[in-house]
């Protein structure tokens, strides 16, 4: 993998590029502007490659002391497969631990028409946590991982 992550102060430009990279995946501009807006003010991890490029981001928000929520995740896609997502979702569910959390969640949105990327995308979020919490198609998928 040969990544360093680590947090890092608000990176809308990496969130934008990443997003940007990945319009499969990030395909509504209104919903790209809206998480990069909302970056620039959210804690974030980023994940580095040996050169100190960013090759991965996870911005996060903390409602409750006891959870923390995963806004956005993005991983370069000369990345992708490469144990990148989870290292930063390890990392997140690691430091809210440390800080007293017990859950960390995710928020993805059903959609009602498959992409190419449909499988891809819920092998990662599979991946990132332990199990589903809701499911409301106007409203998306929660999925919860004990810290």
């Amino acid at each position: 993998m040969n990544v360093a992550i680590a947090a890092s102060r608000p990176r809308p430009d990496v969130v934008r590029s990443l997003l940007d990279d990945l319009p499969e995946w990030f395909g509504i501009p209104e919903a790209v502007d809206q998480y990069v807006a909302d970056s620039a003010t959210m804690p974030t991890l980023l994940a580095t490659d040996e050169a100190g490029e960013p090759v991965g981001v996870l911005v996060h928000r903390q409602h409750f002391p006891e959870s923390v929520e995963i806004y956005v995740m993005a991983v370069a896609r000369r990345r992708h497969r490469q144990g990148i997502g989870g290292a930063l979702v390890d990392t997140l569910a690691a430091q809210a631990s440390s800080a007293g959390a017990r859950l960390t969640s995710v928020k993805r949105s059903e959609r009602h028409t498959p992409t190419p990327a449909t499988p891809r995308r819920a092998g990662s979020i599979a991946r990132a946590a332990s199990c589903p919490s809701r499911s409301l198609p106007s409203c998306g998928t929660n999925t919860t991982r004990a810290c």
